[in-house]
């Protein structure tokens, strides 16, 4: 038998995509102070996947989800989540706590909304609330959450964690 032997083999190769980038900008840096208009930047995120500058959201959805750390939202399945306003009003008839005193929800704005500004007035200083932005493409989603709480006349906005950093969070 020759130590040249020749041969080939037919196989598939799958290329699964990867996880989204979601990132949600000025981790310790943004100060607030009470009853003021806040602004939550998400802009930074991307698809790795998909080679074009940053700043090109195609096919991705946005949604931005309020609440306590003593609540546990659905944040698999957000259109679970009734719709909580800045101004106290919510799309379900009931509920306390939450970021308005509405309980956990979806912050509203639109599914393109990569960055959110609303006031903050109906947030209670010495609570600690988290803003999640999830980001959902093609049956894929990654998230990332903010924290924010509100103490004497700044409300600072805390670290962030990443999906697989869940679990120090609860």
């Amino acid at each position: 038998m020759s130590p040249y032997q020749a041969g080939h083999a037919i196989g598939f190769l799958e290329i699964k995509p990867g996880p989204l980038y979601v990132y949600i900008a000025k981790g310790y840096d943004a100060i607030y102070t009470e009853n003021t208009i806040m602004t939550v930047d998400g802009s930074d995120t991307y698809d790795p996947d998909f080679f074009a500058a940053k700043g090109n959201y195609t096919g991705m959805n946005f949604t931005w989800i309020c609440y306590r750390p003593v609540e546990s939202p659905e944040i698999d399945d957000p259109s679970s989540l009734p719709v909580v306003y800045p101004d106290g009003t919510s799309s379900a008839s009931t509920g306390s706590g939450g970021c308005f005193n509405k309980g956990p929800g979806r912050l509203p704005f639109n599914d393109t909304s990569f960055t959110i500004t609303f006031d903050n007035s109906l947030m209670v200083r010495g609570y600690t609330y988290y803003i999640i932005l999830r980001v959902e493409k093609r049956q894929r989603f990654e998230v990332n959450y903010h924290i924010t709480s509100f103490n004497k006349h700044v409300a600072r906005i805390g670290g962030l964690i990443s999906k697989r950093m869940v679990s120090w969070v609860n």
